[in-house]
C-alpha cells in the first residue's frame, strides 16, 4: 500500500453542469470522493445561461466557469472561450500537483498548454469515440463526405493526446482503438465507476408504489439517456412495435431524458402506435431517475459508440438484465446469454427477439438481474478512485524525479 499524499488537483472539461451526460456524471463523482479524502480540486469548465456561477457547495472543489456560445447544430453543447492568461494565473495561485483534461477541446487544449507551460503532469481521459460523436454535431454535406471529418478528429486527437503523459480509456476495446490510431503516449484502461451503493434495491412496496403512481407496468423496460439522434433510440421504437401485439398491456417501455431528438422520437412512438406504451419524461432529476431504474426490470440501448456506457453500469447495479448493440464497449459489460443479451447493431427484429424472451420469462429476467449486480462489482467506484489517486500520485512523483 502506497503512502498517500494529499493532492492538489485541475481538471479541464468542456462539459459541465447544467448538462448531464456520461462525462459530467464521471467528473463529478470521482471529484466528489477525492474531495472527501482530502485533495483540493479545481474545475474549469463552460459557462451556460442557465448555470451562471456553478458552486457545489462541496468542500474541497472549487468551479471557474468560462463565456461560451451555444453549439450551432446542439443547443446544449457550449463551445467555451476561455481566457487563457486568467485561467493561467487562477492556476498559478491554486499551486496545482497534476492536471486532468477530459475532452480535447477548448477547455480541453488550454489546459494542456497550462500544464506544459507550468511544467506539470497531465492526465487526459478519452471519454468518447470522437469521429463518430463529431459527425451528429457538424451535420455539414461537404464535411461528411469522405474520410475528412474522421482524419481531421483523429489528427487532433494525435496532437492532443500525444502531449500528454498518460491517457486513460474506460475499456479495452478503447485502448486497442488509440493504439491502433497512432496514440503513442501510454494508454490505460480504468472504468468510470459506480457507486454501488447509491443503488440498493427499493422495497418491493416502493416498486409497487412507483409502477402504480407513474403508470408503469407490471413489466418496465427503461432506457435512459440523452434523447440525442447518435444514440439510436429509433431502433428501439421500431422494436418494441415489432412485438407490442405479443405483449400485454401492462408492459410499458420507459424512455428517460431529455434531448434534440424527444420531439421526433415521440412522433415516432405514435405513428407506429406504441405510444400508449411508451412513456417519454423528459429530464428527471437523479433522485427520480434512481427510483424509476430501481423499479424497472429490463435496461435495453441501441447506442453503437459507447466508449463503456454509464447508463448500463447504473442498470447493471440496480439488478436488470440488459440488452444492447453488439459493438464498442457494451460487449465488455453485457455478457450475452449471462446478464443480458447483445443484437446486431441497427437489427429491430433482433433486438424484438431479445426483448420478448426476458419479458415472457421472469425467472430468466431474475437470474441474469442477478449476474448484473455480481458483475458490475467490478466497476465499484471505490476501486476507480483507488487506482486513480495511485496513477497521480506515480505520475506527480516520477514528473519530480525528471526536474
Amino acid at each position: 500500500m502506497f503512502k498517500l499524499n494529499k493532492m492538489r488537483i485541475i481538471i479541464f472539461t468542456d462539459t459541465f453542469l447544467p448538462q448531464i451526460n456520461g462525462v459530467v456524471t464521471y467528473i463529478l463523482e470521482t471529484s466528489k470522493i477525492l474531495a472527501d479524502r482530502g485533495h483540493k480540486i479545481l474545475i474549469f469548465a463552460p459557462q451556460s445561461k442557465d448555470s451562471g456561477k456553478i458552486n457545489l457547495n462541496i468542500p474541497n472543489i472549487e468551479v471557474v466557469t468560462s463565456p461560451s456560445v451555444e453549439f450551432p447544430s446542439y443547443k446544449e453543447y457550449k463551445i467555451a472561450l476561455p481566457s487563457v492568461m486568467k485561467h493561467f494565473k487562477i492556476a498559478q495561485k491554486f499551486h496545482p500537483d497534476i492536471f486532468h483534461v477530459q475532452s480535447p477541446f477548448s477547455l480541453g487544449l488550454t489546459g494542456l498548454y497550462i500544464a506544459k507551460r507550468m511544467a506539470k503532469p497531465v492526465v487526459a481521459t478519452y471519454h468518447t469515440l470522437l469521429p463518430d460523436f463529431i459527425k451528429y454535431y457538424l451535420p455539414v454535406p461537404i464535411l461528411l463526405k469522405g474520410n475528412f471529418l474522421n482524419d481531421f478528429t483523429w489528427r487532433l486527437s494525435n496532437y492532443f493526446y500525444n502531449r500528454c503523459d498518460l491517457v486513460l480509456t474506460p475499456s479495452g476495446v478503447m485502448r486497442d482503438m488509440l493504439i491502433k490510431h497512432d496514440i503513442r503516449a501510454p494508454v490505460q484502461v480504468l472504468s468510470n465507476g459506480i457507486d454501488l451503493g447509491v443503488f440498493k434495491p427499493e422495497s418491493q412496496d416502493a416498486r409497487v408504489l412507483i409502477k402504480d403512481r407513474f403508470g408503469l407496468g407490471k413489466i418496465t423496460l427503461v432506457h435512459s439517456g440523452r434523447m440525442s439522434y447518435e444514440k439510436n433510440i429509433q431502433v428501439l421504437i421500431k422494436a418494441f412495435a415489432l412485438i407490442k401485439k405479443n405483449i400485454r398491456e401492462d408492459v410499458k417501455f420507459l424512455m428517460i431524458g431529455d434531448g434534440p431528438a424527444l420531439g421526433d422520437l415521440k412522433k415516432m412512438a405514435e405513428d407506429l402506435k406504441v405510444n400508449q406504451n411508451m412513456i417519454f419524461t423528459g429530464y428527471m432529476s437523479r433522485k427520480f431517475l434512481l427510483a424509476f431504474l430501481k423499479s424497472s426490470d429490463i435496461f435495453v440501448t441501441a447506442s453503437t459508440m459507447e466508449t463503456q456506457g454509464i447508463v448500463v453500469l447504473e442498470a447493471m447495479a440496480t439488478r436488470m438484465a440488459v440488452i444492447g448493440a453488439d459493438k464498442m464497449a457494451l460487449p465488455e459489460l453485457i455478457k450475452d446469454g449471462i446478464n443480458g443479451y447483445l443484437f446486431k447493431p441497427g437489427s429491430e427484429k433482433m433486438l424484438a427477439e431479445r426483448m420478448f424472451k426476458l419479458i415472457k420469462s421472469d425467472k430468466l429476467r431474475a437470474k441474469m438481474a442477478a449476474n448484473s449486480f455480481d458483475l458490475v462489482k467490478t466497476h465499484s467506484i471505490s476501486l476507480t478512485i483507488a487506482k486513480l489517486e495511485k496513477i497521480y500520485s506515480d505520475l506527480i512523483k516520477k514528473h519530480k524525479k525528471l526536474k
